[in-house]
């Protein structure tokens, strides 16, 4: 009986220590995952995983493909890079995989 509760436990802090370091305004039901930017470019194979919810425009110089881990498993998402960020490979960032955005963590 009591290890059944120590795993409980266990597996509960262990679920609340992985979304700890995310912060109020990127929350997981939210569609905010955490990531790390692989490559940054605009040839064919960055935008064959340019997301579904992003729209594929010509003003888009740059896309950001970004490594993160989605219901378990490791994904890998192209998104448009904003205007104006300053962004590399093995930059981590948050990344809303609802809405085609991502911001860079500091």
């Amino acid at each position: 009986m009591k290890v059944g509760v120590g795993f409980g436990v266990l597996f509960a802090s262990a679920a609340l220590a992985g979304c700890a370091g995310i912060g109020p305004e990127y929350v997981h039901k939210d569609g905010w995952r955490p990531g790390t930017i692989t490559r940054i470019g605009n040839d064919p194979e960055i935008l064959e995983r340019l997301s579904n919810t992003c729209p594929r425009t010509a003003e888009n110089k740059a896309y950001a493909l970004i490594r993160y881990t989605g219901n378990s498993h490791l994904r890998r998402l192209a998104f448009p890079v904003p205007e104006g960020m300053d962004i590399k490979a093995g930059d981590k960032v948050n990344l809303d995989v609802n809405a085609c955005k991502f911001a860079k963590t500091e």
